[in-house]
């Protein structure tokens, strides 16, 4: 059955959080006491005296599919600083990665060795005028993936995981904590300004403040895949080229790269020819507790694209790029790592007998809520790998990590799961639909 209220208890494993585990419908359209999932819900308490305190702020971190709950371990201190306590934060695991299981694969490390192998291609620009084997080799592991869901998966989580759901998830859990009433008041990051303004649209009656931090854009998220993409890959160029002028102007005191007179340009120059230098030759790696093997000029990109993605890791990836430079690729290799290789799950030896934090968004839950939101006419619409190398170029013009960015828009083209519910605007007050509160 359906939990009407929420038991919070203090997390075993951090216990200034609270925790809790709310059941929820599976199919929404289709309910049944049979069918729920268990979504694990985690809260920092508010600090502030109780006469200044604002009630719940919903906490999105984007993905798709990634664990709130350890988005909120991670920072959670720090909103609670910058909000002044005066918020209980919450967070949530979503379908993806809660009770029951997608269920392709058995286990993440399963998952992982399938995303190892497609990652060993590395990106179509190492192969110039070769790269059409890529693409259709890509498109093989896409495959690969399509027949794990549709011969192992749990089909009706997997319809299940769609923003529309989730945003139906966050009313259940509104309602269940008794701030239906005063309506969500909700944080959402990067896709989780899709997930807010999902929320807002379909339940405008419910929504009261949201704040879209890091706007995506919602419109070609849900309808069209490959502008999604060339939406998304806006300005990268121009955050790239802040990344130089910040190392710049930072200095070799708190920037590796920016070695003395260095200007901007010649940082870049130095990366370039960093990237350059491995397309022809790639970089060992001794294992050192975590990683070994080599790395590539595409490990260079999928560095870049991790850092344009979140700004707060430059000064890391100044370092990893200066060690690699004179020889060292260890921080480079641990600054892309997969966590699968080493996450280490907590024991389930605690009154929820359960693990309180699940590892972050995969292939597999990415494309459950990204291919399942799209309207698959469209997603099907660049269908040979052709069209797929094509598109590819077009992103690779737009920005440095565009290659990167194909990978998600690609997957979208072949993947066969059909969500239960996807909501694709509209995403503008127009006459007749009820504005927010």
């Amino acid at each position: 059955m359906f939990s009407p209220t929420v038991a919070w208890r203090s997390c075993p494993d951090l216990t200034e959080y609270d925790c809790a585990y709310l059941s929820v419908p599976l199919d929404y359209l289709n309910p049944s006491p049979d069918e729920t999932v268990s979504l694990a819900l985690r809260r920092l308490p508010a600090s502030a005296p109780k006469d200044e305190r604002l009630g719940t702020l919903f906490v999105n971190p984007g993905g798709p599919g990634g664990s709130g709950t350890a988005a909120l371990v991670n920072y959670g201190q720090d909103l609670n600083i910058i909000l002044k306590g005066r918020y209980d934060i919450l967070s949530w695991i979503p379908k993806t990665k809660t009770t029951p299981y997608l269920g392709c694969y058995p286990t993440d490390f399963d998952e992982w060795i399938g995303a190892y192998k497609e990652a060993q291609l590395g990106l179509p620009f190492e192969l110039g005028n070769n790269s059409l084997s890529w693409f259709e080799k890509v498109d093989a592991f896409y495959l690969a993936d399509v027949a794990s869901c549709t011969n192992n998966g749990n089909q009706k989580m997997l319809k299940a995981s769609s923003t529309a759901y989730t945003a139906r998830d966050i009313l259940s859990i509104l309602q269940a904590i008794g701030e239906d009433e005063r309506g969500l008041q909700y944080w959402g990051f990067r896709y989780g300004t899709i997930l807010g303004a999902t929320f807002a649209a379909m339940f405008p009656e419910y929504a009261y403040r949201l704040v879209l931090d890091g706007v995506a854009n919602s419109n070609f998220f849900t309808n069209n895949p490959f502008d999604s993409g060339r939406s998304a890959m806006d300005d990268t160029n121009k955050v790239w080229e802040g990344f130089f002028s910040e190392c710049a102007l930072a200095g070799p005191g708190r920037c590796p790269l920016a070695e003395p007179g260095l200007t901007a340009d010649d940082i870049r120059a130095s990366i370039e020819a960093l990237i350059d230098s491995l397309r022809a030759r790639p970089l060992p790696v001794s294992f050192s507790g975590k990683f070994s093997g080599i790395i590539t000029a595409s490990d260079v990109k999928t560095a870049i694209f991790q850092a344009l993605y979140k700004p707060t890791r430059w000064a890391d990836l100044a370092k990893a790029f200066s060690d690699a430079k004179k020889g060292d690729g260890a921080a480079l290799a641990i600054f892309i790592g997969e966590p699968a290789l080493t996450e280490r799950r907590e024991p389930t030896d605690n009154v929820f007998r359960r693990h309180m934090v699940a590892s972050g968004t995969s292939r597999i839950s990415n494309a459950a809520v990204m291919c399942g939101d799209v309207d698959p006419r469209v997603a099907h619409s660049i269908d040979t790998p052709e069209e797929f190398m094509e598109y590819s170029k077009e992103l690779s013009q737009l920005s440095i990590t565009g290659e990167t960015w194909t990978l998600f828009a690609g997957r979208c083209r072949l993947w066969n799961i059909t969500a239960f519910e996807a909501y694709r605007g509209p995403w503008t007050v127009e006459d007749g639909l009820q504005k927010t509160k």
